[in-house]
């Protein structure tokens, strides 16, 4: 990853291309200082099998006790069959779109 990084900085810009190299050294060596760090005090990020993995067994405890499901909008959006049943209201002058929505500037 560095080496491809290193590539793309190299061939994207010829001016000051040393301070460019050394931020890219000094970022890298940051952030592996910090991820040892992190590690000797026993921080170990979740996988994505590990995430996923919670993630279904939240969805099946849901269908289990027969919870509506959620959307993707939040934790505070509204059941699904609640949300497909509201009227939508009528458009406004302010709501409105299409033409006539922007009157043409008058000349000057």
């Amino acid at each position: 990853m560095f080496i491809g990084a290193a590539v793309i900085v190299g061939i994207s810009s010829r001016s000051n291309l040393g301070g460019m190299i050394g931020g890219l050294v000094m970022g890298g060596l940051l952030f592996f200082g910090l991820s040892w760090v992190l590690a000797k005090f026993g921080y170990a990020p979740k996988s994505m099998a590990q995430i996923k993995a919670e993630a279904a067994a939240r969805q099946a405890e849901r269908v289990a006790s027969g919870a509506a499901p959620r959307s993707r909008k939040g934790r505070g959006a509204a059941p699904v069959s609640e949300v497909a049943s509201r009227p939508r209201p009528a458009p406004t002058k302010r709501t409105a779109s299409g033409v006539g929505r922007h009157p043409r500037p008058k000349g000057r």
